[in-house]
């Protein structure tokens, strides 16, 4: 992340702009509660109607403004990915046009062109996603925190000593799933080569001046295959703990509420 953020950095009063809507909108969710609470503890026993109305529109306004935010969050982000990627594709473009013809020699088919598309594709992923959601993710405990202490201190406690919980599971997901991507990163470079190799002009007149179609069909079946599974695999990783997760949010108002 830290790589990424040295190329972000020439877009940064876009990145300023998607850092003040995240924050914004994370004030304007907190709204919400706050306005149940008005709703139960002031508007209802007061029996103020007027009250009553003034507070269920602001339950309905927070958040309307949140997500309306939200998009323009997602869309400058997304900008911001995208221009990286621009950046990027056209740097390592220049830089393999000035390796010399030994390097080429070297590399295995298709793996250059699978960096400039895949691996790109891949940081561009982190910029619009991970890196927005590292800081999003750090914008909404931090205000969350403090609006949980505001309300109660002593349940706030409760609720906060369980995160430490929670660490060590995600760093252990975080790790295989980290594990499980370089190695479809590394698959789909390989089957890159097999389309490169087999589908250029003197590939393709090798495989049929040498009757070779079926075998290679069943070569690139096998390596599509194992992406299937992979991918299949990283999907999975980490599904118990988000269940646990879900049911910790279930369980958590019904122990406040007993």
């Amino acid at each position: 992340l830290r790589r990424i953020l040295t190329y972000v950095r020439p877009y940064w009063r876009r990145a300023v702009l998607v850092v003040a809507c995240m924050t914004a909108a994370a004030a304007l969710s907190l709204s919400l509660p706050w306005f149940v609470r008005r709703v139960v503890d002031e508007a209802i026993p007061q029996g103020n109607l007027r009250l009553l109305w003034l507070y269920c529109a602001g339950m309905i306004a927070g958040p309307a403004l949140a997500g309306l935010l939200e998009v323009v969050q997602k869309y400058s982000s997304e900008a911001i990915g995208q221009q990286v990627m621009l950046d990027l594709r056209v740097a390592l473009y220049r830089q393999l046009h000035a390796m010399p013809f030994a390097f080429f020699a070297r590399q295995r088919p298709g793996e250059a062109v699978s960096h400039v598309l895949n691996d790109v594709q891949g940081v561009g992923g982190a910029v619009s996603g991970t890196l927005v959601d590292v800081v999003q993710n750090i914008i909404v405990l931090v205000s969350t925190t403090v609006f949980v202490f505001a309300l109660d201190w002593r349940l706030a406690l409760v609720a906060l000593g369980f995160l430490p919980l929670f660490v060590m599971p995600t760093r252990r997901v975080g790790r295989a799933r980290t594990r499980l991507k370089r190695t479809v990163q590394a698959r789909i470079g390989e089957l890159t080569g097999i389309l490169t190799e087999t589908l250029s002009v003197s590939g393709a007149l090798l495989v049929k001046v040498f009757g070779g179609e079926e075998t290679e069909i069943r070569r690139f079946r096998a390596k599509a295959e194992e992406i299937k599974q992979l991918s299949l695999e990283q999907t999975l990783v980490g599904r118990w703990f988000q269940l646990l997760l879900g049911l910790f949010e279930a369980v958590g108002p019904a122990i406040v509420f007993a």
